[in-house]
């Protein structure tokens, strides 16, 4: 009961919560990250605090006289001479959900600490890099993370630690940027840390893991990833003064889509480039209209009010 609740709880929350940010036309990327963080983090509460709010809640008597939303009778639904294809549905429903939610996202955790190495080897970044991160950062209390150069032929880029930080870039990115180019890269990442993004994404991700079998959270999480991006790229346009270097800067990291001969881990790289270069291109089609830089403004009472009409409507959906 727990889970299918859990499932008609985040519904509910992304139905309003979407409809909130569409009729306050939200742009802000950091209002709609904390809008949308709720979608995982609400549903994982609101059962127990509802059943210990009212332990009838689950009767026979409140679900019918009371709940806007009766999900068992859809678990009880049955055709065929009695085959119960609402739980049937279900239960293939959380399957789907956990095999992705472990191929996706568990199972490369899991490579990666059973290695017992990222699998770089590095070497500390030089002089021109370490000038440009002394330059972004002067005047800002923030420690001067170490900045590490990996053999890589890919173009990469990312920063590692939830209290000490480092920044990881690929010499193949190093070649393929001019200056100002590295610059923004660079301040990306440093955006990351003033904002501590990976804490907080690890925190959020665990929430999802609490919701492995919750579809709605598989999706929003990778929404809610998106928004720290667009967070970043404001915060970088904001040091640099130039969305059109950095949106210049994006577009080196455009995947290749494999064609040819499909198998099924071929299929698996067409999906994940071809999914990576969507969110690529969404950010750079942002950077490049200056969409959403002077909307900064969080206003409270509107993410109060949105936060009652889904406790509110939520409860009466059993």
């Amino acid at each position: 009961m727990y889970m299918f609740q859990s499932v008609l709880h985040s519904l509910v929350t992304l139905f309003i919560v979407e409809r909130a940010l569409d009729i306050w036309d939200v742009k802000s990327p950091v209002a709609r990250f904390r809008y949308r963080v709720s979608v995982i983090v609400l549903p994982v509460f609101m059962f127990p605090v509802f059943q210990h709010i009212n332990p009838e809640r689950g009767s026979f008597y409140f679900r019918q006289e009371s709940a806007v939303f009766d999900g068992s009778r859809w678990l009880g639904l049955e055709l065929w001479g009695g085959v119960p294809v609402g739980i049937i549905f279900f239960t293939a429903a959380l399957m789907l959900t956990t095999a992705v939610m472990f191929l996706q996202e568990i199972a490369p955790i899991l490579r990666e600490s059973l290695s017992g190495s990222s699998g770089y080897a590095s070497e500390p970044a030089g002089s021109e890099i370490q000038d440009i991160i002394e330059e972004l950062l002067k005047g800002a209390e923030v420690p001067v993370p170490d900045v590490e150069v990996i053999d890589e032929e890919r173009p990469v880029i990312f920063s590692t630690g939830t209290r000490e930080h480092s920044i990881l870039l690929s010499n193949s990115l190093i070649h393929a940027l001019d200056r100002q180019q590295l610059k923004s890269a660079l301040a990306h990442e440093l955006a990351h840390i003033i904002r501590r993004s990976n804490m907080t994404t690890f925190l959020i991700f665990l929430m999802r893991i609490v919701m492995f079998y919750n579809p709605v959270s598989l999706i929003v999480f990778r929404r809610i990833v998106q928004d720290d991006e667009h967070v970043c790229d404001d915060i970088t346009v904001s040091i640099t003064g130039e969305p059109a270097v950095l949106a210049s800067t994006l577009k080196v990291f455009y995947s290749a889509v494999p064609t040819g001969p499909y198998s099924l881990k071929k299929v698996k790289e067409v999906i994940e480039n071809s999914s990576h270069n969507l969110l690529l291109k969404e950010r750079i089609t942002r950077l490049e209209n200056e969409e959403g830089f002077g909307d900064n403004i969080f206003r409270w009472e509107r993410f109060a009010l949105t936060m009652a009409a889904v406790a509110a409507l939520s409860y009466f959906v059993v």
